[in-house]
């Protein structure tokens, strides 16, 4: 019914000479049925041609979704520049100094929230690249000393991004419970990314077998295994979101 309505809205924006307007329409219309028909496919071949009711799962990692055009272009600078002068923050002759301060110091959080999740797209993708181009079954079939030099450069990289964090965003690695939704965010997206990161291990850890893996191997490898069920463990004990918030998508 969705994709109806954007379809239908795309119509009346032709014909009311609005082309522009239209074309968002009908993208927003083509995203959305495509969707659908994965769901439906999704659910025919768990289904297995048995008529049982399977409600859906809303997991979006497990959600082959498009990206927009934004994807494809590159940000020609590392990070982007600050906010210019002349906020409300910059000119408080009508705050009061406590609610002035307290302004200041949100916005300062919420630039520098920006910049960790500026930081963290970046290795995000660096982990999409490595290990999600295939499908999982391809993991199978990936070198398995690849595999590991790739995991320990990202978490290097994880490793430097959390030791610059400033204090204003700072979290405690160990406590999977930040005292405030910036900082709570910002630790769980790093856990999503390093569940990312360590999944295809426990996947070739399950599905290889003992006589694939090389014995010399086999050491770093339950050292990675051990990391995502630790990290699976985090998330199922505190560290998940408890409402919607549009960082998660």
């Amino acid at each position: 019914m969705a994709g109806q309505c954007h379809m239908l809205s795309g119509i009346y924006l032709m014909y009311t000479l609005k082309p522009l307007e239209a074309w968002t329409a009908f993208h927003q219309a083509g995203s959305i049925y495509s969707l659908h028909l994965k769901r439906q496919a999704a659910l025919q071949e768990r289904n297995s041609g048995m008529d049982i009711d399977v409600t859906e799962c809303e997991i979006r990692v497990q959600l082959d979704l498009p990206q927009s055009n934004l994807s494809k272009l590159d940000y020609p600078f590392l990070f982007p520049s600050p906010p210019a002068n002349g906020s409300p923050v910059e000119s408080p002759a009508s705050i009061p100094s406590t609610s002035s301060q307290r302004l200041q110091q949100a916005e300062e959080q919420s630039w520098f929230y920006y910049l960790s999740e500026i930081a963290l797209r970046r290795i995000e993708n660096r982990v999409l690249n490595a290990f999600y181009k295939e499908d999982h079954q391809y993991w199978l079939h990936m070198d398995l000393s690849v595999m590991m030099n790739a995991a320990e450069d990202i978490e290097i990289q994880m490793e430097t991004w959390y030791a610059s964090l400033p204090t204003s965003i700072q979290f405690d690695n160990t406590v999977h419970q930040a005292s405030d939704e910036l900082r709570f965010v910002t630790q769980g997206r790093s856990l999503l990314i390093r569940g990312l990161l360590y999944r295809p291990f426990l996947y070739y850890a399950i599905h290889s077998g003992q006589t694939r893996t090389p014995w010399d191997m086999n050491g770093r490898l339950q050292v990675f295994v051990q990391k995502a069920l630790t990290i699976t463990v985090a998330c199922d004990t505190g560290a998940a979101m408890t409402h919607r918030h549009h960082g998660t998508w």
